[in-house]
């Protein structure tokens, strides 16, 4: 079931599956020769991995203090190299996955540096109808928009999928032209999928954007728990983000032991705890 699930786009082949250009789809494929924002992809197509210089992903510092304007990558020619590159890739993926792909009940996107607990994920998505419009993440606010936040990982119906890619099919250079204006590509996604007629429903803590140990617990001032921090203790997890290789495995050993118990408060009693404890203290 999990190859069916999951599809991996990079630049590069990565057995034993087939990798793809995560920009294929355009309408205008001058950008990727011309554009300012893919300046990377063609320093990287030239020199390989020699392009990946220390802070090639970061930008300058005044460019990223710029982050929460609905307009980054225009206003900021210094914003990260690698984010101006990135709001390009959602659209045609999810396109080209569709036509790939197009009788599957359930699509979730990931970054590559998440963990998805599959062993909540399959469950979940069995209680759902695959034949509604479902498209369901973690809530993020950008500027005036109301967005499923892509980092956290995103869940996509078969009918919401026919949806969106029937509107960036017949409005491909509007959509372009909002990418060019944008510096976040989940919000330009969220838009496709709100102009699709599909709505979006925020279903954090059970997806999640942020690594163990990092979610919010307890209140910053040592209050009481109010609702929303007691739905992180209480609710169960399928996606953290920003996990290195070795969390990954590590995850994976705890989500043997921890088997039917995969609350959020359980992942920080069976994995996050132990590694504070271990932890020798920082000067």
């Amino acid at each position: 079931m999990l190859p069916e699930l999951c599809r991996v786009f990079r630049l590069r082949r990565v057995p034993p599956r087939t990798a793809h250009p995560q920009h294929t789809g355009f309408r205008k494929p001058r950008h990727r020769e011309q554009h300012p924002d893919f300046e990377l992809h063609r320093r990287l197509k030239r020199d390989g991995r020699a392009a990946l210089q220390d802070g090639t992903f970061q930008g300058s510092e005044s460019a990223i203090n710029g982050v929460g304007t609905a307009t980054g990558n225009a206003q900021n020619p210094g914003w990260r190299p690698g984010w101006r590159r990135d709001e390009w890739k959602l659209l045609p993926m999810v396109n080209q996955t569709f036509h790939d792909f197009p009788d599957m009940k359930w699509y979730i996107f990931t970054e590559v540096d998440a963990y998805v607990v599959w062993s909540t994920m399959l469950p979940y998505l069995s209680t759902l109808d695959s034949t509604q419009p479902i498209y369901r993440g973690q809530y993020m606010a950008i500027g005036g928009d109301q967005i499923i936040y892509g980092r956290a990982g995103f869940i996509v119906s078969n009918q919401a999928f026919q949806a969106v890619v029937a509107h960036y099919s017949s409005h491909k250079t509007e959509l372009e032209q909002v990418t060019d204006r944008h510096w976040a590509g989940d919000a330009v996604l969220g838009g496709a999928f709100k102009d699709a007629g599909v709505p979006f429903a925020d279903i954090w803590a059970f997806m999640q954007g942020d690594y163990p140990g990092w979610s919010t617990y307890l209140p910053l001032d040592g209050g009481s728990m109010v609702d929303g921090i007691a739905k992180a203790w209480c609710n169960p997890v399928a996606t953290f983000h920003h996990v290195t290789p070795d969390a990954v495995r590590d995850l994976w050993d705890a989500e043997q032991e921890w088997a039917a118990r995969r609350d959020n408060k359980d992942v920080f009693e069976i994995f996050t705890l132990p590694q504070l404890i271990q932890s020798p203290p920082q000067d």
